[in-house]
């Protein structure tokens, strides 16, 4: 049987290479304390030490509320291009503070700055407002006055269920499904 976690590298090294634009964008879900579901896009951006999923945020935001009160998640990947979708569903762990760090250094100035500006999903009186705050600090900072936030870091995405799914003609798609069962995968095969 094929590691998933090997089939998802594969996907995403096809993607990488042949999308352009946002090849890595997927569609993280969680749940609010209301046990509502909430979706946005964020961004792929490395893979932990188990070929783990990982994206950056603000742990204040809303999707960090939500992962701090519910570590379940679901992210979804969709290629038009390939007509392929990878759904993951498990839970999140918070990265460690060096994982988030050297990444948070790797960033480009302007988008460190705009990390310690943005108090991301708060409410502002205005966007200009936001972005007179975001260019002074560009101005009056330098690379040695920037240093990751602790608020923010580093998401694992801990898959318990993959699907890959493929478009075919007459809607008749193929998915195959693997799920983690007492840490050994199982796959079958669903219908479309």
């Amino acid at each position: 049987m094929i590691d998933p976690k090997k089939k998802i590298k594969q996907w995403l090294e096809r993607a990488k290479s042949e999308v352009e634009g946002n090849w890595n964008a997927m569609c993280v879900s969680t749940i609010d304390v209301n046990d509502t579901p909430d979706s946005r896009m964020v961004l792929f951006k490395e893979y932990s030490d188990d070929d783990n999923l990982i994206f950056f945020t603000n742990y204040n935001s809303k999707k960090g509320q939500d992962i701090r009160n519910n570590s379940a998640i679901s992210a979804t990947f969709f290629w038009d291009k390939f007509d392929t979708q990878l759904r993951i569903k498990g839970f999140v762990r918070i990265t460690s503070r060096e994982v988030s760090t050297k990444y948070f250094d790797s960033r480009p100035f302007a988008s460190r700055v705009a990390a310690i500006v943005s108090n991301q999903s708060s409410k502002i009186d205005s966007y200009d407002e936001l972005f007179e705050k975001y260019e002074r600090l560009q101005n009056e900072l330098s690379e040695s006055d920037i240093s990751c936030p602790e608020h923010w870091g580093g998401i694992e995405i801990v898959p318990t269920r993959i699907e890959f799914w493929e478009g075919h003609k007459n809607r008749l798609h193929k998915r195959e499904v693997f799920e983690l069962h007492e840490d050994k995968w199982e796959t079958c095969l669903i219908s479309p």
